[in-house]
């Protein structure tokens, strides 16, 4: 019994040991749960303790990044007015300028048909003076044919007829010849003045082209102008967006209770604005860039073309300087051919009135030129006279030119100036800190050119006076 009891007790003893070992091995694993529940829940409130703070600063940091756009945009608006009030002026000019290519190229075309007929009179007043010249050299040949025939047939007796020699008649036809070589050359000199013209039309035609490109341009700046508008709005819209996601994240804090996926759903809203505001901006500025660089190349071409044109109306000027000092001193020389021939004609008649006068009564002459071909060389000498006065209209041709030319000059410079306003304009828009007092000032100096050019349109260039007409009449009054 004894040995039965111990064992007993001894089975016992060791059943309430491996039942204490249980229950601390509970009560360990139950601390060990509790512990890392406490620590889970410790380390989630701190990650959404943390997470609130961060949507906070997030929000007060776009709000402070749109307020800071909000200003840059209002002063681009201001910026656009500027902008638009020179696009105005732009406009008006270029209608101005349209207007005044139009009544230029009237001026031309009239120009061109008032030369076209007095070239018109100048070739059928060479064509009378070749007739005349032909039928003088006939008449002159038939009547040395006549006094062959005369001297062969006549009578021994014979009346005193006036006698005039032959080196008269053939200095009258050699000055006449001169006189068709003069007018051949003021022939040619007018078709020169014809193929200047054509080269001024030419001219005029590049700088309505140029204008028309103005006008794009000014519908370019335009294009742009609404585009910094939209831009605009979307920022406006942008900035809402941002001061409700602002108080969204403020209400959040507040109330730690609220739906955070309408939280995290505006801010996804947000980023996809974000994205393609930069998107948009970024094509913009790429499109302000090749448009900048295709307006620099384009002012570049028009530069080389103005300063190359601009050679060319000097060579021009030094040819029609060397041109006019030509005519000047060919007149001249019609003007002394002319008294020289009108001399001659009163110095044959005093010669065969004193030959008439003092002739023997018997005297076999054969009479080689009536009076009457005197007459006839008298009236060529006025039709000479006549086509001197076309050629001094051809004078008159040219100072009209030349009044062409100033006008077109006067017009290049508003060109540039146009240039220089639109890149003015191009550089507001791409650079909004741009100082708008250089704006105002290229707008006033267009303005002064202005003023030049009405003032240099009054001035009227006086009529070249017939000197021709003039010196052949007083020759007649003598």
């Amino acid at each position: 019994m004894t040995t039965h009891t111990a064992e007993e007790l001894a089975t016992q003893i060791e059943q309430q040991k491996l039942e204490e070992q249980k229950t601390e091995e509970k009560h360990n694993e139950q601390f060990l749960e509790s512990q890392t529940r406490w620590r889970q829940h410790r380390a989630y409130a701190a990650y959404k303790q943390q997470q609130k703070a961060s949507l906070i600063l997030q929000c007060l940091w776009r709000a402070r990044i749109a307020r800071k756009e909000l200003r840059k945009l209002r002063m681009e608006a201001r910026e656009t007015g500027a902008l638009k009030e020179a696009k105005d002026k732009l406009e008006k000019r270029v209608e101005e300028l349209t207007w005044r290519l139009d009544v230029e190229k009237r001026l031309r075309a009239d120009l061109e048909e008032a030369k076209s007929h007095e070239i018109e009179k100048l070739q059928s007043a060479l064509q009378k003076m070749q007739e005349n010249l032909k039928e003088a050299h006939a008449a002159i040949v038939n009547e040395k044919e006549a006094a062959k025939l005369a001297i062969e047939q006549a009578p021994p007796k014979i009346v005193e007829v006036p006698v005039i020699d032959n080196a008269k008649l053939e200095e009258l036809t050699t000055q006449n010849k001169e006189l068709e070589e003069e007018l051949s050359t003021f022939k040619q000199k007018a078709e020169d003045l014809e193929n200047k013209l054509i080269e001024f039309q030419k001219q005029s035609d590049e700088l309505s082209q140029e204008t028309q490109e103005q006008a794009s341009k000014v519908i370019q700046l335009q294009e742009l102008v609404e585009r910094l508008e939209s831009k605009i709005a979307t920022l406006e819209s942008e900035i809402e967006l941002l001061h409700n996601n602002s108080a969204l994240a403020i209400q959040a804090v507040v109330t730690p209770e609220m739906n955070q996926t309408t939280i995290i759903e505006e801010f996804d809203k947000g980023h996809q604005l974000e994205e393609v505001k930069t998107v948009n901006e970024a094509r913009e500025t790429g499109a302000l860039k090749e448009a900048k660089d295709k307006l620099e190349k384009r002012v570049e071409e028009l530069t080389w073309r103005l300063d190359v044109e601009k050679r060319l109306r000097a060579d021009l000027e030094e040819a029609k300087s060397h041109e006019i000092e030509k005519l000047q001193s060919a007149l001249q020389k019609m003007q002394e051919n002319l008294k020289e021939a009108h001399a001659a004609i009163v110095n044959e008649k005093e010669a065969a009135k004193l030959a008439i006068e003092q002739a023997p009564p018997k005297i076999v002459e054969v009479p080689v030129i009536d009076n009457a071909k005197l007459e006839e060389l008298t009236t060529q000498n006025k039709e000479l006279e006549e086509t001197q006065e076309q050629a001094s209209k051809v004078i008159q041709l040219q100072e009209l030119v030349e009044r062409l030319e100033s006008k077109i000059a006067t017009l290049e410079s508003e060109i540039e100036l146009l240039h220089n306003n639109s890149a003015l304009a191009i550089q507001a828009v791409v650079t909004p800190e741009m100082n708008q007092t250089t704006i105002i000032e290229e707008f006033d100096k267009g303005h002064q050119l202005e003023e030049v050019k009405t003032v240099n349109e009054q001035v009227v260039v006086p009529p070249v006076k017939n000197l021709s007409k003039q010196k052949s009449q007083q020759i007649q009054e003598d």
